[in-house]
């Protein structure tokens, strides 16, 4: 297109061909249309594309009965699909259950075998030390921690 007012805005010209412009635009648009070719070519071809685009975009009609045989098929293996992702979590809740159970059920056994044992200490008779041996008490308490400190050094070179 050669023509300078209107080489880059051909799209107000293309929606002038569709009557899709303002009023007083129209009427400057068809001034510069009487006088120049370029845009009058640019118009007629937009015009002409337009109706080819109309003639051919009719609507089919009604969708025929093998359309609808399969949007029902495809619409019940979306719903067999959405079904069979609950059977995993049913499966997996059933899995959490028996687990439970099971851990449920071993602990009680090892709590009624606890039960069932008699307590002993882990050092018997002589060998047990008294608790005044292993930490000695003395008639004040330390006033530093200094003295804390040599009082366990002395415990433990008596060891």
């Amino acid at each position: 297109m050669s023509c300078e007012l209107y080489r880059n805005r051909q799209h107000v010209l293309e929606d002038f061909a569709n009557g899709q412009v303002r009023p007083e635009l129209a009427t400057e648009i068809g001034l510069h249309l009487v006088a120049c070719a370029d845009c009058r070519g640019a118009v007629q071809s937009a015009q002409e594309s337009v109706s080819l685009l109309r003639e051919n975009l009719r609507p089919a009609g009604e969708p025929s009965a093998a359309f609808w045989t399969r949007l029902n098929a495809h619409l019940d293996h979306l719903d067999a699909q959405r079904l069979g992702a609950g059977d995993f979590w049913q499966s997996l809740e059933l899995f959490a259950r028996r687990f439970a159970l099971g851990a449920a059920m071993g602990l009680l056994m090892l709590g009624s075998f606890a039960a069932g044992m008699e307590l002993r200490p882990l050092v018997t008779g002589a060998q047990a030390p008294e608790v005044r041996e292993l930490v000695p008490r003395s008639e004040q308490p330390p006033a530093t921690h200094d003295e804390v400190l040599v009082s366990l050094a002395a415990s433990e070179g008596r060891k």
